[in-house]
């Protein structure tokens, strides 16, 4: 089984992490220490089970677990020193419940629970980031672009709201039925196909770079060439993005970019 390991607390995460090294058919493809990382890994890993600590900074388990379920309803065991929210848990159909501090024993038991349940329906046939332009029925809620572009975003995290500037994002990747802003402050997750969002931000400002990506053409700093020929963009904070839609274009974009 492939497992992602959520806990804000380094300690925490260490101890699973020792703890599940005894076990058999396990791998711990990833760890995260906040909620709204642990819901973007997730989506784009999609790992067999997910030991979520419930206290986390952002958003907490009980929040990413229902925004994973609108999705994909993953096999969750949670991790928490306190029993109140056990109820929540299990109305999200969480496979077990680990109270703080647990022992070996109850982790393998907590396994053995896992890989007795019938697995859990998944969107195995669309991958982790997936073309949007493969949906059907996004051409039904896409409409013609607005007569303005948005110069604000709202992001829900948790029960909150983020406001995130247009001209700060960075680049936008697909995730399944969801997009990951990347921010000059961070990363949000906003639920949208990138064919919607593409629909909606300036067409001046914003470039899809391959059937996954989108760049605000101002971060643009380097385009680098591989030795087969594929070509990545460099964005301002470092990041890289592929290039399938053309050099040429791009070239054309960025020299009429205002």
């Amino acid at each position: 089984m492939k497992v992602l390991i959520a806990d804000d607390e380094a300690p925490a995460r260490q101890r699973l992490r020792s703890l599940l090294a005894a076990e058999p058919n396990l791998e711990i493809v990833a760890e995260c220490a906040d909620g709204t990382a642990t819901l973007e890994q997730a989506l784009a890993l999609r790992p067999d089970l997910i030991f979520l600590d419930i206290a986390m900074p952002g958003m907490d388990g009980i929040q990413v677990l229902e925004e994973l379920n609108r999705v994909w309803s993953p096999r969750v065991v949670f991790t928490t020193a306190h029993a109140e929210p056990a109820v929540a848990a299990f109305e999200l159909e969480a496979a077990d419940y680990l109270l703080k501090p647990y022992s070996r024993a109850r982790l393998t038991a907590a396994l053995a629970r896992v890989r007795r349940l019938v697995p859990a329906p998944s969107l195995d046939s669309t991958p982790p980031f997936a073309d949007p332009d493969a949906d059907p029925a996004a051409d039904t809620l896409v409409t013609s672009p607005p007569a303005t572009s948005p110069e604000r975003l709202l992001v829900k995290s948790g029960s909150r709201y983020h406001v995130v500037e247009t001209a700060d994002i960075l680049s936008v990747q697909a995730a399944a039925n969801y997009v990951v802003l990347h921010t000059t402050s961070g990363k949000h997750i906003m639920r949208s196909t990138l064919r919607q969002l593409e629909a909606d931000l300036c067409p001046r400002r914003f470039y899809r770079t391959s059937r996954s990506t989108i760049a605000n053409l101002h971060a643009v700093r380097e385009v680098k060439t591989s030795s087969s020929g594929t070509h990545a963009i460099i964005l301002s904070d470092g990041s890289d993005l592929p290039l399938t839609s053309g050099l040429r274009e791009l070239e054309h974009r960025l020299r009429h970019l205002s």
